[in-house]
């Protein structure tokens, strides 16, 4: 509940400042937008794998580390992991 919680949160800050016409600078907007897809795959795997987002999150990050990639590009490929 907490990652959904996190990804509301951002997905409110974002919108609002959209709504305000003021521009992000690109590494800023860049950072928010990985966040928002390592929350959704925490979320996603806490809730297929019946644990907490924490356990969630280490799994995921061993992953990345394991198959050398980004944390961000983890998240649909863990579902395949061995």
């Amino acid at each position: 509940m907490q990652a959904l919680a996190d990804v509301a949160t951002l997905a409110l800050l974002q919108e609002r400042t959209i709504r305000r016409g003021e521009v992000l600078p690109g590494r800023l907007q860049g950072a928010l937008d990985n966040r928002i897809s390592i929350e959704q795959a925490k979320a996603a795997v806490a809730q297929a794998d019946d644990i907490s987002v924490d356990e969630a999150f280490m799994l995921l990050r061993d992953y990345a580390r394991r198959n050398n990639r980004r944390l961000k590009r983890s998240g649909p490929d863990h579902r395949h992991r061995a």
